[in-house]
């Protein structure tokens, strides 16, 4: 029979009774954090936002006994007021957005004689003065530029009548990207 026994060869083996020690040392420190963590939160905290809240609802409460029947019902009629227009504002056309694209657009040299908006088209109809046929393309050419511009078609123009004075009179199409007139853009863009 063969009797085999490993060789140690005088060298000691680590003990592997290290790691596990300090696995649940560090776990007990965790679980006393956690449990302190929701002791603080519970005893602490809680009280504290339970009383913020009582503060709120009696600060509430006063201000409703200190107005008025009348004053009530005014201040009820404001708020309905201010919810009113804001709701109004938030779906009405965006006018600001639409000036300012068109006063960065269109040139000092242009007069702009009228401006006829089709929500629905999403689309701008201009009539306007140039001194020269070079304005008028550099005109064109400036509105394609934008972003917000899918399309600009220049529909006539014409040299204008030496009695209203001079230069040519142009009308324009600009076709905008979906939404972008009426504020509401779509997500397909």
């Amino acid at each position: 029979m063969l009797n085999y026994a490993p060789a140690t060869g005088g060298q000691k083996q680590k003990s592997s009774t290290g790691a596990p020690w300090r696995l649940l040392v560090i776990s007990l420190v965790l679980l006393i954090l956690t449990v302190l963590i929701t002791v603080g939160m519970e005893f602490g905290y809680k009280p504290y936002l339970t009383n913020q809240l009582q503060q709120a609802d009696a600060s509430i409460t006063s201000l409703s006994q200190s107005l008025q029947q009348g004053q009530q019902s005014d201040v009820i009629g404001l708020y309905s007021r201010l919810y009113n227009i804001n709701d109004l504002y938030t779906k009405h056309i965006v006018t600001s957005r639409w000036f300012a694209f068109f006063e960065k657009n269109i040139l000092p040299t242009v007069r702009v004689t009228s401006m006829d908006a089709d929500l629905l088209k999403e689309s701008v109809k201009i009539d306007a003065i140039a001194p020269d046929m070079d304005t008028i393309v550099l005109q064109v050419a400036t509105l394609q530029q934008d972003p917000q511009t899918q399309q600009v078609t220049l529909t006539s123009s014409q040299k204008q009548d030496p009695k209203e004075g001079t230069g040519f009179t142009f009308s324009l199409r600009v076709d905008l990207k979906d939404g972008w007139l009426t504020g509401i853009v779509s997500s397909t863009h």
